[in-house]
């Protein structure tokens, strides 16, 4: 049943997957096509239109964005915030939830092209969203999104603006968070997050109002070559220094993160915000390895979607801790 479940899934997404592909594809070359589209049927638009689909998609994303802060502020949306404070709902798992943030980066981006007000309004709430998941991979994939987005887009310096207005403006939302134990803190009784989720919900408010007033300032600023130049090449100057200090520190520290990171039993990860700042890998290194071992035992049949967890208690020596999946998609496979 395990493998069947496991199995069905994987074709689910990979069905996404696909779906995505083609619809970018097919609406990207009827895009590049629309005047000749447009002379062929008198005028009318003809073929699935890429922008349509972008637009429904931040509509949606945020949507659930706004549900997720939500159900901080209004404790009866999600009664179990009082036990663990790491946000996750609605979808009940804080990875998934981040992956959902990394894509409303890319699609707030998108929509600030068109708009700066509702794009930086997106990018604020995904950003809010993102470090209230405490997802370490999710805001390096975030980062790395925007950074690829902001070599690509032609207009950098509005890009830039959208960046930091909506990223500046969630991260400050995220330190004010910090000082309100309703909100992310572990443990906490009803009386003390109903109290601090309406402090929470003002400050998000406020926020999202500054939001879409700096995408308005940024779009109606206009901006000489000259300037641009000199705002790109700053820009791409603070980026190679800020590059070079962090491979240097990595580089000093090599040892002590990857001791940290190998070695979950002394340096168990946190599930508060502090985790942000650690470099362990929790218990994912003792099932990468537990992982491994169980495929070297079978290199070409596996055994079977959906079993790594009967793996893992037959390897494990010594954590308790048991997981569904090794959190590793290559070595799951």
């Amino acid at each position: 049943d395990s493998s069947w479940q496991f199995t069905n899934r994987t074709l689910a997404y990979a069905a996404f997957a696909t779906l995505g592909v083609l619809v970018g594809s097919v609406g990207g070359k009827a895009a590049d096509a629309q005047p000749a589209h447009r002379a062929a049927s008198g005028g009318a638009w003809v073929g699935p239109r890429l922008g349509d689909v972008a637009a429904a998609a931040s509509a949606v994303v945020a949507a659930l964005l706004g549900w997720a802060l939500l159900a901080k502020c209004v404790p009866a949306l999600f009664t179990d915030y009082g036990r663990l404070a790491r946000l996750r709902a609605p979808i009940d798992d804080w990875n998934m939830l981040a992956l959902v943030c990394v894509a409303g980066v890319a699609l707030a981006l998108w929509l600030a092209a068109r708009s700066r007000p509702a794009g930086t309004a997106l990018l604020y709430l995904a950003a809010v969203t993102l470090l209230l998941t405490y997802s370490r991979f999710g805001v390096t994939l975030a980062c790395a999104v925007a950074l690829v987005w902001l070599a690509l887009e032609r207009d950098r310096v509005e890009t830039l603006g959208t960046l930091v207005a909506g990223g500046g403006l969630g991260a400050g939302t995220f330190v004010v968070a910090l000082a309100l134990n309703g909100i992310t803190s572990d443990h906490q009784p009803r009386s003390v997050r109903a109290h601090d989720g309406w402090v929470f919900a003002l400050v998000l408010v406020a926020g999202l109002a500054l939001a879409v007033l700096a995408g308005l300032l940024v779009q109606r600023i206009e901006i000489a070559t000259s300037h641009r130049r000199a705002v790109e090449r700053a820009a791409v100057g603070a980026a190679v220094a800020a590059a070079v200090v962090g491979l240097a520190v990595t580089i000093a520290k090599a040892h002590t993160i990857w001791h940290e990171f190998t070695n979950p039993v002394a340096t168990q990860t946190t599930s508060g915000p502090g985790r942000l700042g650690q470099a362990g890998s929790g218990n994912r290194w003792t099932w990468w390895r537990e992982a491994w071992d169980g495929f070297t035992e079978h290199p070409l049949g596996g055994t079977g979607a959906g079993t790594w967890h009967l793996t893992a208690l037959r390897l494990r020596t010594s954590s308790d801790v048991t997981a569904l999946e090794p959190h590793n998609t290559p070595l799951q496979f």
